[in-house]
């Protein structure tokens, strides 16, 4: 955890085969407060096919009772 309290995750990809078109990230709410987890979302496209894909990673709480 980072010293805001706030929970991290990441998306790795190699520049040189695969661009990153989009990439979107939100803290998770409950009842109407943000939440010290996220999520991101990210849109890509294979540099060589041209294919499009769509990536989702979260980090999520890990103690008992969530």
């Amino acid at each position: 955890m980072k010293a805001d309290g706030v929970m991290g995750c990441a998306l790795l990809w190699k520049r040189g085969r695969i661009a990153s078109l989009k990439v979107e990230s939100q803290a998770f709410i409950d009842d109407g407060k943000p939440q010290n987890q996220l999520y991101l979302w990210s849109h890509f496209v294979h540099l060589q096919t041209k294919i499009p894909f769509t990536v989702c990673t979260t980090h999520l709480k890990a103690k008992r009772g969530f």
